[in-house]
């Protein structure tokens, strides 16, 4: 069974318990945390392919995560015992979603790794990966990022507070790396942003919602 969300539509709620996992067919969804005092930290952005509720499926678990839609989006649905007699009639298939959790949390670990470098390198790391995933790439090479992400969202990413991000964009536009609009931004100079990222460009990083 098919559903489609409108933009900024909850697609998961955290918390809730629901026994089946979702496929993304079409579009790109925000996947986010409550943290202790009520806000959203964002945990990254998934996009068409990738799975969500995979463990709560699995394992009869509650939904650990908030999922958004950030435009029109189109899930499947996939019942949990659909879902996991299929991984255990294909063991392929069981073994790609195990390496997908393990990448996941491997992904957070460097997250969580990534605190010590300096603020300007944290912020870049997070638009590389933003851009590798979900940016639309122009004839110029230029990525745009979608509209639904919100510099507080950025911050969570990064592990900073709105002000230091906002701080941070203002500093990558005067340098030319980014171009920034209402509630748009464009990456000018993905060489620059890995430069500062410290992130060699034919070595992308891992990323927690890809498959």
């Amino acid at each position: 069974m098919e559903r489609e969300y409108a933009r900024n539509q909850p697609i998961i709620r955290h918390g809730e318990y629901v026994d089946r996992a979702m496929l993304l067919i079409r579009g790109t969804a925000k996947v986010a945390t409550s943290s202790e005092d009520g806000r959203l930290a964002l945990l990254g952005v998934a996009r068409a392919g990738d799975l969500a509720d995979e463990l709560a499926a699995l394992y009869r678990m509650e939904s650990s995560a908030n999922v958004i839609s950030c435009g029109i989006t189109t899930v499947r649905v996939i019942e949990a015992l659909t879902f996991r007699e299929f991984l255990r009639q294909q063991p392929d298939a069981h073994l790609a979603v195990t390496q997908m959790i393990t990448d996941r949390l491997r992904e957070a670990n460097r997250r969580r790794a990534d605190y010590v470098l300096p603020v300007p390198c944290r912020l870049a790391r997070v638009l590389v990966e933003l851009a590798d995933t979900i940016g639309h790439r122009d004839t110029d090479g230029h990525y745009e990022l979608p509209d639904c992400l919100t510099q507080a969202e950025l911050g969570s990413m990064a592990g900073m507070a709105r002000r230091t991000v906002e701080e941070q964009l203002r500093d990558l536009q005067r340098r030319g790396v980014v171009e920034l609009a209402y509630r748009r931004m464009t990456i000018n100079d993905m060489t620059r942003l890995y430069a500062i990222a410290r992130l060699a460009q034919d070595e992308p990083p891992v990323h927690q919602w890809r498959h």
